[in-house]
C-alpha cells in the first residue's frame, strides 16, 4: 500500500509547474551580450574606462559589466572612485582576469605596479535587446 501512494506523490510532484527564472549574467543584471572592446595602456597616471566605448552617447546600449584582461605586468586596481598608487589598490597580476559590475565602471581606476606600462583587454557587455 504505500508503494502506490509513493508513486502516488512523485508522479503529482513531477506535474507541479515548475518555476522559470530570468537568465542572470555574473552582475545580476540579466541577461547581456558583448557589444565593445578595447586595449587601455597602464601606465604611472591612473586612468579608467573610456565613457565613449562602454556607454556611446546616442548608442543602442551601455555597459552593465566589463570584463578585463590584464595581458602584460601586474597592476593595482581601486573600484571607489579613488585613483589607485603604486602602493595603495588591489594588485592584479598579468594572466588574470576580472569583472567590473556597471555601478562600478565610472569608478575603477588602474595604474602600473612595476616599472613597464601594463596592457589591458576590456570586453563591454549590455543588455541583449
Amino acid at each position: 500500500m504505500k508503494k502506490p501512494l509513493s508513486i502516488i506523490l512523485t508522479l503529482s510532484l513531477a506535474l507541479l509547474p515548475m518555476p522559470t527564472y530570468a537568465q542572470q549574467n555574473e552582475c545580476g543584471t540579466g541577461p547581456s551580450v558583448p557589444f565593445a572592446s578595447e586595449t587601455i595602456t597602464v601606465s604611472t597616471t591612473a586612468i579608467g574606462f573610456t565613457l565613449a566605448t562602454y556607454a556611446p552617447t546616442g548608442g543602442p546600449v551601455t555597459a552593465n559589466q566589463a570584463l578585463v584582461f590584464v595581458n602584460t605586468n601586474n597592476l593595482r586596481a581601486r573600484f571607489d572612485g579613488v585613483a589607485p598608487t603604486t602602493s595603495v589598490g588591489a594588485i592584479m597580476a598579468a594572466g588574470q582576469f576580472f569583472l567590473v559590475c556597471s555601478l562600478s565602471l565610472n569608478r575603477t581606476q588602474f595604474i602600473r605596479d612595476d616599472a613597464s606600462d601594463v596592457e589591458v583587454f576590456v570586453v563591454y557587455s549590455g543588455p541583449s535587446n
